[in-house]
């Protein structure tokens, strides 16, 4: 509790999006061209984390 305290708390938004083949998501160059462009429009002001999730198959 002591820690809650003193961190700094961030707004998130949390998406999640059904891929059947998460390989093949992540090798999808529209994908990766769509992250590239929102690291960019974020600017150093944010960021985003895209990963895959273990148990279902969602990212």
């Amino acid at each position: 509790s002591n820690l809650a305290s003193v961190m700094e708390k961030y707004p998130q938004i949390i998406l999640n999006y059904e891929a059947k083949d998460k390989e093949r998501f992540f090798k999808n160059v529209c994908i990766k061209k769509f992250i590239k462009k929102i690291e960019n429009e974020l600017d150093g002001k944010g960021r985003i984390f895209v990963r895959a999730s273990g148990t279902e198959p969602l990212i």
